[in-house]
């Protein structure tokens, strides 16, 4: 698990959804595009399903989480629909 420290919050995700959240960053930065994305989080310990607004000029920090927080559902659907969007970018470049 991570902690994702955004805009003041620090919310606990997958190992698997940071990774993703971080590469989505970069991604629409170099594109110099703003998107928002569910993310399913912890947030004070409660399970949250939040938007996040993911581009140039908005930082992400991520860092380790204590290894006892369980992961909350809808995760897999984050990094899938976060993926999806960033597949779908590269293809209207091509």
């Amino acid at each position: 698990m991570k902690t994702l420290f955004y805009a003041g919050q620090e919310l606990i995700v997958t190992d698997e959804l940071a990774e993703v959240l971080l590469a989505a960053a970069m991604e629409f930065s170099d594109d110099d595009r703003t998107f928002r994305v569910p993310v399913a989080a912890r947030l004070g310990g409660v399970a949250h399903m939040a938007q996040l607004v993911i581009g140039p000029g908005i930082p992400l920090l991520v860092v380790d989480a204590d290894d006892d927080v369980e992961p909350v559902a809808g995760s897999e659907s984050s990094v899938a629909f976060i993926t999806e969007l960033m597949e779908s970018l590269v293809d209207d470049e091509d």
